[in-house]
């Protein structure tokens, strides 16, 4: 049994045949995160065979690091995963993987890094189906940091053979949809469907929310912190406790982006926090969550938020936008309307009233939407018509 990756240039051969019951899925993913599709899956009655995607060795790894270096580092780690030679090695490891027992109904990856082939000895191609918070871009998007490169940024003729060989293409947001549309014309409408994404590190969906649980605490927790607007959060903070002293905007998590961007002294900053526990009360507490944002994808922790009643403010660009919106549980706003945020977050603060429709809002959107049971439930029927269609 052979693979293909089109421009690859490998050969598909046949295999087994089929097992058609329980629906059998082959569940393809390099992020952890991932796994709680995965997982919501199994919980549904499929039979789940997890292939870690980034299972390659380290030689591979470094090649794929050389021929791709980038700054910043984002344009880094994107060239990084659409080398050939680490796309060679996926291809062929997790091809391997599938094939080694009972062949899958259909294949879900995580992500569009790379696909494989894989077809029945009745010449039957397993379909296959990609769950992505963003598709290649040709140039930077609006708010994305330009990167720089010696080669221009691959992976586009590659991503558009994995899309073209798919089933169906499930973005998180709507705006990734929008966005895959844009990149790949030869993509019709009726394959490529937003389906939401859900909470990771925390979720407290299952916990009672009260407004008098929660204290006058703003919270962001961010990762890079020019993407995420942290310099907008540290000016909305001075223009809110300029009113109200007793408000405290707490930053949460590392600037990997190593911007430089000053906090000033109406930001309590309290680094990556790792204990779950610690976390999770910083979530129930905070009566605002503002992402005042340049440029994100999907970013869990708005539906991680959410998911504790906590209304959400963000900018305008991209998937955050979508998850206030839905229902009423926050605001949007362009990240440098300063004054404006400030505003909406006395609102939120002050008014009980307005704080709680908001709340029951985000609250309502998540367990709905944005919710890896419901994501599972859509996945399950899509495979499902597929199977029944071949």
């Amino acid at each position: 049994m052979t693979t293909s990756d089109d421009d690859l240039n490998e050969e598909t051969t046949s295999a087994r045949p089929l097992k058609r019951l329980p629906l059998r899925i082959a569940y393809v993913s390099m992020d952890a995160r991932m796994n709680f599709l995965r997982d919501a899956l199994a919980l549904r009655g499929c039979d789940v065979m997890p292939i870690e995607g980034d299972d390659i060795d380290t030689l591979t790894k470094i090649a794929g690091a050389a021929v791709s270096f980038a700054v910043p580092r984002m344009e880094w780690w994107i060239r990084y995963q659409m080398s050939l030679p680490v796309r060679k090695r996926r291809t062929l490891i997790a091809s391997r993987k599938i094939c080694d027992g009972t062949l899958p109904d259909a294949i879900v990856f995580a992500g569009s890094w790379f696909s494989v082939d894989v077809q029945g000895a009745d010449g039957r191609r397993i379909p296959t189906f990609h769950y992505i918070d963003q598709s290649m871009s040709r140039a930077p998007l609006p708010g994305e940091q330009p990167g720089w490169g010696p080669f221009g940024r691959p992976g586009i003729s590659a991503q558009m053979a994995m899309y073209a060989r798919a089933e169906k293409v499930f973005t998180m947001s709507e705006w990734a949809r929008d966005h895959t549309l844009a990149e790949h014309p030869h993509l019709t409408p009726d394959r490529v469907e937003a389906i939401g994404w859900g909470p990771c590190a925390v979720d407290l969906s299952a916990s009672t929310v009260a407004i008098d649980e929660k204290e006058r605490l703003v919270l962001l927790v961010a990762m890079d912190f020019y993407r995420k607007g942290v310099d907008h959060f540290a000016a909305v903070a001075t223009a809110v406790r300029r009113e109200s002293p007793d408000t405290r905007f707490v930053l949460i998590g590392a600037d990997q982006s190593r911007s430089e961007i000053r906090l000033g002294d109406d930001v309590e900053y309290m680094g990556i926090v790792r204990d779950r526990a610690v976390l999770e009360q910083m979530f129930m507490r905070s009566r605002v969550f503002l992402m005042p944002h340049r440029y994100d994808r999907s970013p869990h922790v708005l539906v991680e938020a959410a998911s504790g009643g906590t209304p959400v403010i963000t900018g305008v660009q991209g998937g955050p936008p979508e998850v206030p919106r839905r229902g009423g549980g926050g605001a949007v706003h362009q990240p440098h309307e300063h004054q404006r945020i400030a505003d909406n977050v006395r609102l939120l603060l002050d008014d009980a009233r307005a704080w709680s429709v908001a709340s029951a809002a985000a609250r309502e959107a998540q367990r709905s939407y944005y919710s890896w049971n419901a994501i599972a439930d859509k996945l399950i029927s899509e495979i499902s018509a597929s199977v029944n269609r071949s």
